[in-house]
Order: structure tokens, then C-alpha cells, then sequence
């Protein structure tokens, strides 16, 4: 072969191999195109269905949370109630027993006020009393000394022979 037909050989061959490559390129950007539109439908049906899946654990996470955390809360307040319960009953308890400790006191206290004070209302109607039953003593001692020395006169005359 003479180089002319190797020049044209190789020309041909040159123009097919940069047609190949040309058709290769347009399929590889072809198939490019269709695998990233297929990748990027994949990647969202695939992100969809991540965020239901994670929305739904979040959304059950949640509510158990909140239920453990209710159950808590409620065990904590009972607890709360209970200690508060024991609490104010011990010092309602002792608060009713200084109480009933200071009326006691307080009551005996005014017992004795009011036994000095009878005594003392005694004591002025006795003294009072005690004038008039003196004076009356006195008067009567001196009704017996007259009703004696009449009783003796009577006696005498009764006692003396007719004359």
C-alpha cells in the first residue's frame, strides 16, 4: 500500500474512531442523564420514606416519653402529696397539742381566778354575816339574860306559897 492509501486509511479510520467516539460520548451523557434521573427519583422516594420512617419513630418516641414522663410526674407529685400529708398532720399534731398544752394552763389558771374571786365574795358576805350573827349573838345573849331573869321572877312566883 502506498502511503496515500495509508494516509486515507488512516484518515477514514481517524473520522470513524472520532464518530465512535462522538455516538460513545452522546450515549455515555444519554445514560448519564437516565442514571441521574433515576438516582435523584430513587434518592427522593428514598428520602420520603426515611423522613415517614423517622417521623413515625419520632412520633413514638414522643409519645412514650411523654407517657414515662407523666407516670413521673404523677409518682413524684403522689410522693410530694404524701410527704406534704405527714408533714402538715405532724405539725398539725403538735400545733394541737401546744395548744390543748396552753388551754389546759390557761383554763386551770382561770379556775384558780375564779376560786380566789368566790373566795373573796365569801369572805365580804361572811364578814358581813358574821356582824349580823355577832350583833344578833350579842342582842340574843341580852334577850337570854333578860328572858332567864324573867323565867327566874316567874319562877319565884310560881315557886312561893300563897299567901
Amino acid at each position: 500500500m502506498t502511503d496515500e492509501e495509508l494516509n486515507r486509511r488512516f484518515d477514514q479510520l481517524e473520522a470513524r474512531t472520532v464518530e465512535t467516539i462522538r455516538d460513545m460520548q452522546e450515549h455515555i451523557e444519554a445514560r448519564t442523564a437516565e442514571t441521574m434521573r433515576d438516582m435523584q427519583e430513587h434518592i427522593e422516594a428514598r428520602t420520603a420514606e426515611t423522613m415517614r420512617d423517622m417521623q413515625e419513630h419520632i412520633e413514638a418516641r414522643t409519645a412514650e416519653t411523654m407517657r414515662d414522663m407523666q407516670e413521673h410526674i404523677e409518682a413524684r407529685t403522689v410522693d410530694t402529696m404524701r410527704d406534704m400529708q405527714e408533714h402538715i398532720e405532724a405539725r398539725t399534731v403538735d400545733t394541737m397539742r401546744d395548744m390543748q398544752e396552753h388551754i389546759e394552763a390557761r383554763t386551770v389558771e382561770t379556775m384558780r381566778d375564779m376560786q380566789t374571786e368566790i373566795l373573796r365574795g365569801l369572805e365580804r358576805f361572811a364578814r358581813g354575816n358574821f356582824s349580823r350573827m355577832h350583833r344578833l349573838e350579842v342582842s340574843d345573849n341580852d334577850l337570854n339574860e333578860r328572858m332567864n331573869a324573867l323565867e327566874e321572877r316567874i319562877t319565884a312566883i310560881e315557886t312561893r306559897p300563897p299567901r
